[in-house]
C-alpha cells in the first residue's frame, strides 16, 4: 500500500511538473491572465483521474457492435454519423456521470465559469479518445471551454460609443484571429448602424472587410437579419 501511495505521489507531481512547465499555454490570449491556479490543476488532475475510472467501468459494458462504430469514426465530431440509439447509449452511458466524476466537476467549476455543457462533451470525448486509444488533455479542452465561454458571453456595453444608442446585440461571427474569436454583432437601436465588440478590441463601429462581411453573412441572410436591420445590400453582379 506505501508503494502504491509513492507511486501516485510520484505521479501527481510529475503531472504538475508538467503542467507549471506549460503554463504559458494556458493564458487568456486577450488578458494574458492565467487561466488555471494551482487549486484548479489539483482539481483537473483529480478529474482526470475520475473519468479514467469511470470509463474502465463503461468499457465493460461497451456494446461490440457500438465500438466497432466508434473506431469508424475518424473524428470525435462524425459520432453523429453512427445509428441513433448508440449515440443514445453513449449519451447514457459515456457522457453519463457517476458520483465520484460529479463531485470533481463541482470541484473544477469552483475555480473555472464554462458553458454547463462543456463537461458532457468532454466526458464523452475523452471515451472517443479511450477508443481510439489517443491521448485526452484535460487541460487544453476544459482551457478552450473557458476562452469559448469568455468570447460568446453578452457583451457588457449597452449603449453605442456615438450618440449613446442602446445597443441591440443580436449575432455573433467567427472571428478566426484568436482562440474561439467571437465577433459580436448589434444594432444601434437609435441611429439603426451596426455596432461590434470583440475581447481585444472592445467595443467599435464596423468599417472595411469588418462592415462587408456582416452584410454578407447577416444582411442578406432573412435567417440571421430578421426583422432587425431590412433587405440589407447585395454585392453587385
Amino acid at each position: 500500500m506505501r508503494k502504491f501511495f509513492r507511486i501516485v505521489v510520484m505521479f501527481t507531481a510529475f503531472i504538475l511538473a508538467s503542467y507549471a512547465g506549460n503554463e504559458n499555454e494556458f493564458r487568456d490570449p486577450v488578458t494574458g491572465e492565467s487561466i488555471f491556479d494551482d487549486s484548479a490543476a489539483d482539481a483537473i488532475i483529480d478529474l482526470k483521474q475520475k473519468v479514467n475510472s469511470f470509463h474502465d467501468s463503461v468499457m465493460k459494458t461497451l456494446p461490440k457492435e457500438i465500438r466497432l462504430q466508434l473506431l469508424s469514426c475518424e473524428t470525435f465530431e462524425s459520432i453523429s454519423s453512427i445509428p441513433m440509439s448508440s449515440q443514445l447509449w453513449l449519451g447514457q452511458n459515456a457522457g453519463h456521470i457517476d458520483e465520484n466524476v460529479a463531485q470533481s466537476i463541482n470541484a473544477v467549476r469552483k475555480h473555472i465559469t464554462c458553458h454547463g455543457d462543456a463537461f458532457n462533451s468532454m466526458m464523452k470525448e475523452a471515451f472517443w479518445c479511450r477508443i481510439h486509444n489517443k491521448p485526452f488533455d484535460f487541460f487544453l479542452d476544459l482551457y478552450s471551454a473557458v476562452i469559448s465561454w469568455k468570447e460568446n458571453h453578452k457583451p457588457a456595453a449597452e449603449h453605442s460609443p456615438n450618440g449613446q444608442g442602446r445597443i441591440d446585440w443580436i449575432w455573433k461571427l467567427d472571428s478566426k484571429d484568436r482562440l474561439n474569436g467571437v465577433m459580436h454583432v448589434g444594432i444601434d437601436v437609435k441611429k439603426r448602424n451596426f455596432v461590434c465588440f470583440e475581447r481585444n478590441l472592445g467595443v467599435y463601429f464596423p468599417e472595411g472587410d469588418k462592415l462587408e462581411r456582416i452584410y454578407e453573412e447577416i444582411v442578406q441572410d432573412p435567417a440571421m437579419a430578421g426583422d432587425h436591420i431590412g433587405a440589407g445590400r447585395r454585392k453587385s453582379k
